[in-house]
């Protein structure tokens, strides 16, 4: 099960001392770097986890296709979206209901920035 965190990560004072000198600028997530908000990166790093999950899960069932879309309650195109990261076609709420479906557990863990 992978944990829903923050995606702080740790990263060496000398690297980032050289990436200072070389005036490029580092993230801790590439969504960090894509969207707008914090928030907004926060939002997209749990929906790339629960897709994630979703898109190993299914691909342990080694079943064909259109059962897997009925074991997960959508549409064969919304499979083959869910297999191609289309992750902007699912929102939290979706890909939480599709995980739920999908036999899988999201525990959610709060810690301080």
């Amino acid at each position: 099960m992978a944990e829903l965190d923050s995606g702080q990560g740790k990263r060496s004072a000398t690297a980032d001392k050289l990436f200072e000198d070389l005036g490029i600028q580092r993230f801790d997530s590439v969504w960090d770097a894509l969207e707008e908000t914090p928030q907004d990166a926060q939002l997209m790093r749990l929906r790339s986890t629960l897709l994630q999950e979703i898109t190993q899960r299914v691909a342990r069932w080694e079943c064909l296709d259109v059962v897997a879309a009925h074991r997960l309650g959508v549409a064969l195109p919304e499979l083959e979206c869910l297999r191609e990261g289309k992750i902007h076609h699912f929102s939290l709420e979706e890909l939480l209901a599709i995980c739920n479906r999908a036999g899988l557990n999201v525990e959610l863990t709060v810690t301080e920035a």
